[in-house]
């Protein structure tokens, strides 16, 4: 439990350098908006894009992260949406992940994150902080990683 949590908050302060903070309306956007958007089909809200910069197969789970972009601001990411897809129970998750102040008694939004992660069975979220740990490798062995995304106009 500890180390999901550790590793948790070392990925967010990697990424930290090249956002702000989520706003509740992002939050809300990142944790139902987009879906709803992505399923029937629309564009999504004005101002954002979607960059795809990982994606890990861990046993029977595959984990997507996504960058949701503000196109216009210097401080372009507004959080990170993760769709975790489980072949054991069939379903797809989608998770937030708000940017700021990480601290669970301070930001509720993290706390709501945390706790949603929390809720999958051990084995989803084994499968899940090794994803992370993947994520955070890539952005520590590879200064500009990070730089690449949010310029590149398309997905890797």
């Amino acid at each position: 439990m500890l180390i999901k949590i550790v590793i948790i908050i070392i990925t967010l302060n990697t990424l930290n350098s090249y956002s702000q903070n989520t706003s509740q309306n992002e939050y809300q956007y990142m944790t139902k908006g987009i879906l709803f958007q992505i399923e029937n089909g629309l564009d999504l809200k004005k101002g954002y894009s979607l960059r795809k910069f990982s994606r890990n197969k861990i046993g029977k789970y595959t984990f997507t992260f996504n960058m949701l972009i503000r196109d216009e601001k210097k401080d372009k990411i507004a959080g990170i949406i993760v769709s975790a897809h489980s072949k054991v129970s069939g379903k797809t998750y989608i998770k937030a992940i708000p940017f700021g102040n990480s601290n669970k008694k301070i930001s509720p939004m993290f706390s709501e994150y945390y706790d949603s992660v929390d809720n999958w069975d051990g084995n989803m979220t084994a499968a899940y902080s090794m994803a992370l740990t993947k994520v955070m490798s890539d952005f520590i062995m590879n200064p500009n990683y990070m730089k690449v995304i949010i310029q590149s106009k398309k997905s890797l």
